[in-house]
Protein backbone atom coordinates (compact mmCIF):
# COMPACT_ATOMS: atom_id res chain seq x y z
CA UNK A 1 0.00 0.00 0.00
CA UNK A 2 2.87 2.40 0.65
CA UNK A 3 3.97 2.23 -2.98
CA UNK A 4 0.51 2.43 -4.53
CA UNK A 5 -0.91 5.46 -6.26
CA UNK A 6 -4.47 4.80 -5.17
CA UNK A 7 -6.38 7.37 -3.14
CA UNK A 8 -8.06 4.73 -1.01
CA UNK A 9 -7.80 1.01 -0.25
CA UNK A 10 -11.19 -0.54 0.48
CA UNK A 11 -11.32 -3.89 2.26
CA UNK A 12 -14.72 -5.53 1.74
CA UNK A 13 -16.34 -8.16 3.93
CA UNK A 14 -19.70 -9.66 2.89
CA UNK A 15 -21.87 -11.69 5.27
CA UNK A 16 -19.65 -13.81 7.48
CA UNK A 17 -16.66 -12.47 5.52
CA UNK A 18 -17.15 -9.22 7.46
CA UNK A 19 -15.77 -11.03 10.52
CA UNK A 20 -12.63 -11.89 8.56
CA UNK A 21 -12.29 -8.38 7.15
CA UNK A 22 -12.53 -6.88 10.65
CA UNK A 23 -9.80 -9.20 11.88
CA UNK A 24 -7.57 -8.47 8.86
CA UNK A 25 -7.88 -4.69 9.28
CA UNK A 26 -7.39 -4.98 13.04
CA UNK A 27 -4.21 -7.03 12.60
CA UNK A 28 -2.91 -4.60 9.97
CA UNK A 29 -3.50 -1.63 12.30
CA UNK A 30 -1.82 -3.47 15.17
CA UNK A 31 1.25 -4.12 12.99
CA UNK A 32 1.30 -0.59 11.57
CA UNK A 33 -0.53 2.02 13.63
CA UNK A 34 0.17 4.60 10.90
CA UNK A 35 -1.57 2.53 8.23
CA UNK A 36 -3.63 4.95 6.18
CA UNK A 37 -1.37 7.92 6.97
CA UNK A 38 1.61 7.02 4.79
CA UNK A 39 -0.25 5.73 1.76
CA UNK A 40 -3.80 5.52 0.52
CA UNK A 41 -6.58 6.04 3.02
CA UNK A 42 -7.81 2.71 4.41
CA UNK A 43 -11.52 1.93 4.46
CA UNK A 44 -13.57 -1.04 5.57
CA UNK A 45 -16.87 -1.86 3.87
CA UNK A 46 -18.99 -4.51 5.55
CA UNK A 47 -22.07 -5.69 3.67
CA UNK A 48 -24.90 -7.70 5.18
CA UNK A 49 -22.58 -8.50 8.06
CA UNK A 50 -23.21 -11.48 10.32
CA UNK A 51 -21.20 -10.06 13.22
CA UNK A 52 -23.45 -11.26 16.08
CA UNK A 53 -22.91 -14.87 14.99
CA UNK A 54 -19.39 -14.53 16.38
CA UNK A 55 -19.67 -11.51 18.66
CA UNK A 56 -22.43 -12.89 20.87
CA UNK A 57 -20.32 -15.90 21.81
CA UNK A 58 -19.08 -15.24 25.38
CA UNK A 59 -15.65 -16.58 24.38
CA UNK A 60 -15.27 -14.09 21.50
CA UNK A 61 -13.40 -11.50 23.58
CA UNK A 62 -10.72 -11.12 20.91
CA UNK A 63 -13.30 -10.32 18.24
CA UNK A 64 -15.05 -7.76 20.44
CA UNK A 65 -11.63 -6.20 21.14
CA UNK A 66 -11.14 -5.86 17.36
CA UNK A 67 -14.51 -4.11 17.12
CA UNK A 68 -13.45 -1.78 19.93
CA UNK A 69 -10.16 -1.08 18.14
CA UNK A 70 -11.84 -0.24 14.83
CA UNK A 71 -14.56 1.87 16.46
CA UNK A 72 -11.97 4.43 17.55
CA UNK A 73 -9.36 4.05 14.78
CA UNK A 74 -8.59 7.58 13.63
CA UNK A 75 -7.19 6.60 10.23
CA UNK A 76 -9.91 4.19 9.20
CA UNK A 77 -13.30 4.78 7.64
CA UNK A 78 -15.71 1.90 8.27
CA UNK A 79 -19.08 1.75 6.55
CA UNK A 80 -21.51 -1.02 7.51
CA UNK A 81 -24.28 -1.51 4.92
CA UNK A 82 -27.48 -3.22 6.08
CA UNK A 83 -30.81 -4.01 4.46
CA UNK A 84 -34.17 -5.11 5.81
CA UNK A 85 -34.62 -7.00 2.55
CA UNK A 86 -31.77 -9.39 3.40
CA UNK A 87 -32.92 -12.20 5.68
CA UNK A 88 -29.30 -13.18 6.38
CA UNK A 89 -28.39 -9.78 7.82
CA UNK A 90 -28.83 -8.51 11.33
CA UNK A 91 -30.73 -5.23 11.10
CA UNK A 92 -31.01 -2.85 12.73
CA UNK A 93 -27.77 -3.69 14.47
CA UNK A 94 -25.04 -1.36 15.67
CA UNK A 95 -21.85 -3.48 15.74
CA UNK A 96 -20.47 -1.56 18.73
CA UNK A 97 -23.47 -0.86 20.96
CA UNK A 98 -25.06 -4.18 19.99
CA UNK A 99 -22.08 -6.03 21.46
CA UNK A 100 -22.23 -3.91 24.64
CA UNK A 101 -18.82 -2.43 23.89
CA UNK A 102 -18.05 0.54 26.12
CA UNK A 103 -15.54 3.00 24.69
CA UNK A 104 -13.27 5.20 26.76
CA UNK A 105 -12.45 7.55 23.88
CA UNK A 106 -14.40 8.98 20.96
CA UNK A 107 -16.18 6.63 18.63
CA UNK A 108 -15.92 7.31 14.91
CA UNK A 109 -16.85 3.94 13.36
CA UNK A 110 -18.83 2.36 11.86
CA UNK A 111 -21.07 4.58 9.83
CA UNK A 112 -24.23 2.49 9.32
CA UNK A 113 -26.10 2.75 6.01
CA UNK A 114 -29.51 1.17 5.49
CA UNK A 115 -30.21 0.37 1.84
CA UNK A 116 -33.17 -1.03 -0.04
CA UNK A 117 -32.55 -4.07 -2.21
CA UNK A 118 -34.85 -5.54 -4.84
CA UNK A 119 -37.11 -8.36 -3.77
CA UNK A 120 -35.71 -11.72 -4.78
CA UNK A 121 -36.50 -15.32 -3.93
CA UNK A 122 -35.36 -16.57 -0.51
CA UNK A 123 -31.74 -15.63 0.22
CA UNK A 124 -31.01 -13.92 -3.12
CA UNK A 125 -31.16 -10.41 -1.68
CA UNK A 126 -27.98 -11.16 0.27
CA UNK A 127 -26.07 -11.59 -3.01
CA UNK A 128 -27.28 -8.16 -4.20
CA UNK A 129 -24.80 -6.51 -1.86
CA UNK A 130 -22.15 -7.47 -4.44
CA UNK A 131 -23.93 -6.32 -7.60
CA UNK A 132 -24.41 -3.18 -9.61
CA UNK A 133 -27.75 -1.41 -9.75
CA UNK A 134 -29.66 -1.66 -13.00
CA UNK A 135 -30.80 1.95 -12.73
CA UNK A 136 -28.40 4.88 -12.40
CA UNK A 137 -29.12 6.72 -9.18
CA UNK A 138 -30.58 3.62 -7.53
CA UNK A 139 -30.48 3.29 -3.77
CA UNK A 140 -27.48 0.94 -3.71
CA UNK A 141 -24.71 -0.06 -6.10
CA UNK A 142 -21.71 -2.12 -4.97
CA UNK A 143 -19.39 -0.79 -7.66
CA UNK A 144 -20.31 2.81 -6.96
CA UNK A 145 -19.61 2.29 -3.26
CA UNK A 146 -16.07 0.98 -3.62
CA UNK A 147 -14.97 1.81 -7.17
CA UNK A 148 -16.83 5.04 -7.90
CA UNK A 149 -15.57 8.61 -8.23
CA UNK A 150 -15.87 9.34 -4.48
CA UNK A 151 -14.20 7.83 -1.44
CA UNK A 152 -16.22 5.34 0.59
CA UNK A 153 -17.22 7.73 3.37
CA UNK A 154 -18.42 10.38 0.89
CA UNK A 155 -20.51 7.71 -0.86
CA UNK A 156 -22.01 6.71 2.50
CA UNK A 157 -22.70 10.20 3.83
CA UNK A 158 -23.36 12.18 0.62
CA UNK A 159 -24.47 9.68 -2.05
CA UNK A 160 -25.66 12.46 -4.36
CA UNK A 161 -22.05 13.62 -4.72
CA UNK A 162 -21.20 10.26 -6.33
CA UNK A 163 -24.07 10.59 -8.81
CA UNK A 164 -23.11 14.17 -9.66
CA UNK A 165 -19.47 13.13 -10.24
CA UNK A 166 -20.52 10.32 -12.57
CA UNK A 167 -22.85 12.60 -14.50
CA UNK A 168 -20.08 15.19 -14.85
CA UNK A 169 -17.67 12.60 -16.25
CA UNK A 170 -20.22 11.18 -18.67
CA UNK A 171 -21.54 14.57 -19.81
CA UNK A 172 -25.10 13.68 -18.75
CA UNK A 173 -27.34 15.95 -16.66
Amino acid sequence: MRDGKADEAVIVGHGFGAVLAINVIGRALTRDAALGRHGPRVALLTLGASLPVVGFNPEAKGFRNRLRQLATASDLDWVDVQSRDDILSFIPFDPIAGHNIVLESGRRNPHIVDVQLRSWPFGRAHAQFLTANERPGGSYDYYLSCCGPCDLMTWATKPQDAFVAIAAKSGQP
